[in-house]
């Protein structure tokens, strides 16, 4: 099972419709990327850190906050633990996470420096930026009829291959538009 924790910056470009730069649309687009992934029954599930949760819950409505909490794992383990912000709450459960058996995690973020430290002590976590989680799930889609399994073909993309190859194989979305005009 993949889990797939989504950052601050990624939900609140989500949940609040008054940011519309490019790279918001790019968190967005990973963030709907991750949810298609769990649509089309591939073995992932999102969390939800519940320190973040609570920040974003008053843009839901009461609707919302049932899909999220009924779609997602709102995992609010960390939530009042003293000294906790959303970073370290996430690294709390990404750890958690991965010691259940074939368990990997996957975050969401653009500060993906926050979590070199954990990336590089556990081999099972790993930090991207939106940008290249879509290109890996890009990457996913071209390649899937290769694999035997949705979990074989995840654990390639996000776990095995380097990021030049994903690179060479998925071009930039601005070279894109680029030729394109």
């Amino acid at each position: 099972m993949l889990s797939i924790i989504p950052e601050r910056e990624v939900l609140r470009a989500y949940t609040d419709v008054n940011i519309s730069s490019s790279a918001a649309r790019q968190r967005v687009n990973a963030f709907n990327e991750a949810n298609r992934l769990l649509a089309q029954g591939f073995p992932v599930e999102i969390v939800i850190e519940g320190i973040l949760f609570g920040m974003i819950s008053p843009r839901l409505n009461d609707e919302h906050k049932k899909v999220f909490r009924l779609l997602y794992d709102v995992n609010e383990s960390a939530v009042g633990v003293e000294g906790y912000n959303v970073t370290r709450a996430i690294k709390f459960i990404a750890e958690a996470k991965v010691e259940l058996p074939k368990r990997k995690v996957i975050i969401i973020t653009e500060n993906v420096q926050n979590y070199i430290d954990l990336c590089s002590s556990n081999n099972d976590v790993r930090a991207f930026t939106p940008r290249e989680y879509i290109k890996r799930i890009q990457y996913l889609f071209r390649i899937l009829k290769d694999y035997d399994s949705y979990r074989s073909a995840l654990n390639t993309v996000f776990f095995i291959l380097p990021t030049d190859v994903i690179n060479s194989c998925v071009p930039d979305e601005s070279s894109q538009s680029e030729s394109e005009e």
